[in-house]
């Protein structure tokens, strides 16, 4: 909260638009929704096949250019928001095109790196959910079965994974390498992912606290800030189980909501991933001293290049 108070133009600032820019194409998108079923409401028991199919694509199709763009606009405010809190670690202030001028030449990578990492955590589980589907065919036991079971145990592989790998993000945006001209360089992918589980192992379960703990803070504020803005649609023409009848205002005061809950969210939870990759480079690699040397203090009894578990310094 200190960063973003310290960094409001940036941090707000940015995620506001994106999430102005996110939530008015899903606005449009439900709009959109809301008319088709409305028609379809008025049909009762006259609907067609190919009205319910067209229904179904619509629908389809819309939910995938929303996550599409979503996930785009979280990997770049992700990106951006990340360089802020690391920077504001050694007392740097970043502006807008500063931080653009910082994060710009990484952001492709980052693209790669979610993709690989969200295929890391979630491969397994969708694996067991694809052959459940194909086997439900000629055995539904058997696939409910290994639905079960092998999804328990794939989610269980997921969630290590997940936290294993949870703190590449802050890596790839904030640390470089040194290549054959001596020039330092951003680190890649796959060197991201290693930094990560670095960092990670042998706090596993500290890190997963934070992290769960984090996740329901999001969720509790996303709740209260959004429910009030949901009322007009809930007690006016539409209510909370169908879209349907739902008003244009009450669409619009409910993606204000949207807007508001994610201005104040996402630089929360980025800022909470990069300040726990920071602690845990302190712990382990006495990042604490490069710090200090950067911002030009002497920490007492910190004169060490050495962190507290006996490791020296890794990439900067």
């Amino acid at each position: 909260m200190t960063t973003i108070r310290r960094n409001p133009r940036v941090m707000l600032g940015l995620s506001a638009a994106v999430a102005i820019i996110t939530q008015l194409i899903a606005m449009i998108f439900v709009w959109v929704i809301i008319g088709e079923a409305t028609a379809l409401e008025q049909l009762n028991e006259n609907i067609t096949t190919e009205e319910a199919l067209e229904f179904l694509a619509t629908t389809l199709g819309g939910l995938a250019i929303v996550l599409f763009v979503t996930w785009i606009g979280t990997v770049f405010l992700t990106g951006m928001l990340t360089v802020v809190v690391g920077r504001a670690a050694i007392g740097d202030h970043l502006t807008m095109a500063e931080t653009w001028q910082h994060a710009k030449g990484r952001l492709l990578r980052l693209l790669g790196l979610t993709i690989l990492y969200t295929l890391i955590w979630s491969g397994a589980l969708l694996l067991i959910v694809i052959m459940s589907i194909l086997l439900a065919v000629n055995s539904p036991d058997a696939a409910l079965a290994i639905l079960l079971l092998g999804g328990l145990a794939a989610g269980l592989v997921g969630i290590w994974l997940y936290v294993r790998y949870a703190l590449a993000t802050p890596a790839l945006m904030l640390e470089t390498s040194s290549r054959g001209n001596g020039g330092p360089a951003p680190i890649g992918v796959v060197e991201a992912l290693r930094r990560s589980g670095q960092l990670v192992t042998g706090s596993w379960w500290r890190v997963f606290g934070i992290l769960l703990l984090v996740v329901i803070i999001v969720f509790i504020v996303s709740q209260v800030i959004g429910i009030p803005f949901s009322l007009p649609a809930t007690l006016g023409d539409g209510d909370m189980f169908t879209m349907a009848g739902m008003s244009f205002g009450a669409l619009v005061v409910s993606t204000l909501g949207g807007i508001i809950s994610a201005t104040i969210t996402a630089p929360f939870s980025a800022g909470a991933t990069a300040l726990l990759y920071v602690d845990r480079r302190i712990r382990r690699e006495a990042l604490d001293i490069e710090l200090a040397r950067a911002a030009n203090v002497e920490l007492p009894g910190r004169s060490g290049g050495f962190g507290p578990e006996g490791t020296p310094p890794g990439p900067r």
